[in-house]
């Protein structure tokens, strides 16, 4: 969340499946633009009737089981933002997260409320506990602890009162190891 709105029509998520090396698919982010201290929650298309309302929008590129990569482009430059996984190696079944082997089949993962930008090093997100990484493991199917529930009031400049204990502040960069290369 930031204190200024912005336009999701700058914005793409690529997709590639089983940890692969290019992206595969991509997804353009619906012209709409996020308020100040809002979010934007893009849910699969068969998400039941009574969670719809949870999602911006919905579509059928949001399907996971456990080891797709998700990548976060600004369009211009294709910069990237944010990642979940890593371009190029095949984890298996499950990215390890927070020294949890299992942390992405089957789970919730939700942003610690100290974590207020991207980062586009899926290495410097995943720590080695609980306590060295970006993340919160929950239960497969767990809504109500969203990432902006555990932040300070958006329209407030104050810092979050959590602060990070290994994570590194890093601006978005262009993806260093693996070039991302766009269907």
């Amino acid at each position: 969340p930031t204190l200024e709105s912005i336009s999701l029509a700058n914005y793409l998520l690529g997709k590639t499946h089983n940890g692969g090396s290019t992206i595969e698919y991509q997804y353009n982010l619906p012209s709409m633009t996020i308020r100040p201290g809002g979010t934007f929650v893009l849910c699969n298309n068969q998400i039941s009737s009574t969670l719809r309302g949870l999602c911006s929008a919905t579509t059928s590129f949001i399907s996971h089981n456990g080891d797709d990569v998700y990548i976060l482009l600004q369009r211009q430059g294709n910069v990237v933002i944010d990642v979940f996984g890593q371009l190029g190696p095949d984890p298996g079944s499950s990215w390890t997260v927070c020294g949890n082997s299992a942390a992405t089949r089957d789970t919730t993962l939700i942003r610690k409320p100290f974590i207020t930008h991207g980062e586009p090093e899926w290495q410097h997100q995943i720590g080695t506990s609980t306590d060295s990484c970006a993340w919160i493991i929950r239960p497969t199917n767990t809504f109500t602890a969203g990432h902006t529930s555990l932040l300070p009031n958006p329209q407030s400049t104050a810092a979050p009162t959590a602060a990070p204990t290994t994570m590194p502040t890093v601006a978005p960069t262009a993806m260093p190891s693996v070039t991302p290369t766009l269907a």
